[in-house]
C-alpha cells in the first residue's frame, strides 16, 4: 500500500502542491498527510456494551464502553441512533464500564481458554469472556457501532409494542419509525400518548 502511494500525484506532488496553495491564500497552511489503520480480527476478546434511554422530555442518552480518544466516537455513536430514533442522541457517555443492569460475569482468559470450557460458561447468560473492550484498532468502527445498533432491538421488541399496548392500537395503525418535531415525538414531551389518527 506505501508503495502505492508513494507513486500517487498527490503524493509526489506534494511540496509543489503545498507551495502553491499556501502562496494564494497565506492564512491558511495546506498540507498531504497519510493515516492508516487496521482491524485485528479475531482477537476473541471483544466485549463491545451500550445502552440507548429516552426520557420523558425525550432526549436521548446513550451509554458506551468506547473511550473516544479524539478519533470521533462520540458523534459516531450518537449518529448510529438515528436509523432507529430519527435524530441523534443528545448526550453521550462514554467509557462507560459500569453496567449494574446486566449483573454480568467473567472468569478465565479468553485468550488461551479452551472451546469446551468457554461452551461450558456460555451456558450461563450473564457470563461473558470480558467485562471491557479496547478502544484500539478502529473498534469503534466494528464492535462498538455494533452494540449501539443493537439497541434497537430493545426498541422494536420492547418499548415498541408496550407503548403500542398502552395506546391500545394494534402494530398496523402505527410505525416504529418515530418522527421528531421541535425536539418531540408527536406524542408529546412526556410520550404518554400516540399522535392523533
Amino acid at each position: 500500500m506505501l508503495d502505492k502511494a508513494k507513486l500517487h500525484p498527490l503524493w509526489k506532488e506534494r511540496t509543489e502542491r503545498r507551495d502553491k496553495r499556501q502562496a494564494e491564500d497565506p492564512d491558511h497552511l495546506y498540507g498531504t498527510g497519510f493515516a492508516i489503520s487496521h482491524k485485528d480480527f479475531g482477537t476473541g476478546a471483544e466485549a463491545p456494551m451500550a445502552s440507548v434511554e429516552i426520557n420523558a422530555e425525550g432526549r436521548i442518552r446513550l451509554r458506551q464502553i468506547a473511550i473516544d480518544m479524539g478519533t470521533g466516537t462520540a458523534t459516531s455513536q450518537a449518529m448510529n441512533v438515528v436509523d432507529f430514533l430519527g435524530r441523534p442522541a443528545d448526550d453521550i457517555k462514554t467509557g462507560e464500564t459500569d453496567w449494574p443492569e446486566l449483573a454480568l460475569e467473567t472468569s478465565g482468559n479468553p485468550y488461551t481458554m479452551q472451546q469446551a470450557e468457554q461452551d461450558r460458561l456460555s451456558r450461563n447468560p450473564r457470563w461473558t469472556p470480558r467485562l471491557a473492550s479496547p478502544s484500539s484498532a478502529s473498534n469503534s468502527a466494528y464492535y462498538s457501532s455494533h452494540a449501539t445498533r443493537e439497541a434497537r432491538l430493545v426498541f422494536r421488541h420492547g418499548l415498541w409494542p408496550a407503548a403500542l399496548s398502552i395506546w391500545g392500537r394494534a402494530s398496523t395503525e402505527a410505525r416504529p419509525i418515530p418522527m421528531w418535531y421541535a425536539s418531540r415525538t408527536p406524542a408529546g414531551s412526556k410520550g404518554t400518548s400516540p399522535p392523533a389518527a
